[in-house]
């Protein structure tokens, strides 16, 4: 995931932002894993006959793999976003992180802090804390600088 370079902060907040889309994503996935393995086994492996069978077996492996990266992804963070020293924070999170205003752009501090009747910097800090301790929760001693 990502760049090595970048902090387990921005990892977290990345990971947070695409957390409503994943979710979709892996909704959809499963919609079209069900219609493809409708009446089979959902086992991917399968011997292939001839070189298209095989290719599309492994397009259809890579595309389960992905699934269940994604659906790793999300039980990481519910996890974490369920964590006691974190659920104070999450107005501020969903708010921030979860949700979109309709000209596709996500909520700034300003707009959260209208949204939860919360000073700006109150909003910054909540923020800042809950993206620091679901970082812990999600990466563990790197997430420490």
């Amino acid at each position: 995931m990502g760049r090595k370079n970048e902090s387990a902060y921005q990892k977290t907040e990345k990971l947070l932002r695409a957390y409503p889309a994943l979710k979709e994503h892996v909704s959809d996935e499963d919609e079209y894993m069900d219609m493809i393995f409708k009446g089979k086994s959902k086992s991917v492996t399968s011997w292939s006959k001839t070189p298209t069978e095989f290719h599309e077996d492994q397009a259809l492996r890579a595309r389960y793999e992905s699934l269940q990266r994604s659906r790793s992804d999300i039980q990481r963070i519910e996890k974490a976003i369920g964590k006691p020293d974190v659920v104070p924070y999450m107005p501020v999170v969903e708010a921030a992180y979860f949700h979109i205003k309709s000209d596709g752009n996500r909520l700034t501090n300003e707009d959260v802090a209208q949204q939860l009747h919360m000073d700006p910097r109150t909003v910054s800090r909540h923020r800042k804390s809950a993206v620091e301790r679901i970082s812990v929760h999600l990466f563990g001693s790197d997430a420490i600088e």
